[in-house]
C-alpha cells in the first residue's frame, strides 16, 4: 500500500510555526525596550531642558523609597519609587501599591546611557529628572539647566524649603519641603507631584576584610 504525502504543510504545522514566530517576535520587542540608550537630556516644558546630572557626593551608596503622588486635570496616581544610588549610577524602580512593577530605570553617568522597561504612559525620564530637581543641590541642578535658573530660599538666608525654576521672569516649577514631603508644581502644564519619603538607607558595599593579628 503506497501513501501519497499531501503537498503543503498541515494546520497543526502552521499552528506550531505561527506559535514560535510569536514568541520570537515578543522576545525581540522585550530585548529592543530593554536595549541601553544614549540620552542625558530630559524635556520638562516645550521651552525647558534638563540635563541629567551625576549624583551629588551626600547620596552616594544611598537607597530611597518615596511615595509619589502625581495630581493632573482633577485625577491623581499614587507610584512607589525605589531609587539606588551609586556614584556613578542611578536605579530606579516604580511599583503599584499592591507591589506590581511599573517601570525600571537604570541610568549610567559615564556613559550617558539608560535601560528603560516601561509599562506605563507616564514617561520615567521625567520622574527621574523632577527628583533631581527635589533633592539635588540647587548649583548641580542649574548645571543641568540651560535656559532657566534655580533660585532657593537658602539664598536669603533661611533653610531650604522653596526651590523655583525661573526662565525670562515666569516661574514655571515652584518646589516646596515640609519635613519628609516634597511639593513640585508645573506651573506651565497645570501639575502637581508630591513626593513623601518613606524610608532611606545606605546601600551595603563590599570591603576589603581586614588581616588578623595572627596573618600580620
Amino acid at each position: 500500500m503506497m501513501f501519497v504525502r499531501r503537498s503543503g504543510i498541515s494546520k497543526l504545522e502552521r499552528l506550531i510555526r505561527l506559535c514560535a514566530y510569536t514568541v520570537l517576535s515578543f522576545s525581540m520587542l522585550i530585548s529592543c525596550a530593554s536595549k541601553p540608550t544614549l540620552v542625558n537630556v530630559v524635556e520638562l516644558t516645550p521651552t525647558l531642558n534638563y540635563r541629567l546630572q551625576a549624583v551629588p557626593s551626600a547620596l552616594v551608596n544611598k537607597g530611597i523609597q518615596s511615595l509619589f503622588t502625581i495630581e493632573h486635570e482633577k485625577s491623581d496616581k499614587k507610584i512607589l519609587i525605589q531609587v539606588e544610588m551609586t556614584a556613578n549610577n542611578i536605579l530606579v524602580s516604580g511599583m503599584t501599591l499592591e507591589g506590581f512593577s511599573l517601570f525600571t530605570i537604570d541610568w549610567n553617568e559615564q556613559t550617558n546611557s539608560v535601560v528603560i522597561d516601561n509599562f506605563i504612559s507616564i514617561d520615567p525620564l521625567r520622574i527621574l529628572a523632577e527628583l533631581q530637581l527635589s533633592l539635588w543641590p540647587v548649583r548641580t541642578v542649574n548645571q543641568g539647566l540651560s535656559s532657566a535658573v534655580m533660585t532657593s530660599s537658602a539664598m536669603l538666608g533661611i533653610a531650604d524649603i522653596e526651590r523655583k525654576i525661573i526662565q525670562d521672569s515666569v516661574v514655571l516649577y515652584s518646589i516646596k519641603q515640609v519635613n519628609k514631603i516634597t511639593t513640585l508644581n508645573n506651573k506651565q502644564q497645570d501639575y502637581s507631584l508630591k513626593i513623601e519619603e518613606l524610608d532611606r538607607w545606605t546601600l551595603s558595599t563590599k570591603h576589603a576584610e581586614k588581616p588578623s593579628q595572627e596573618q600580620q
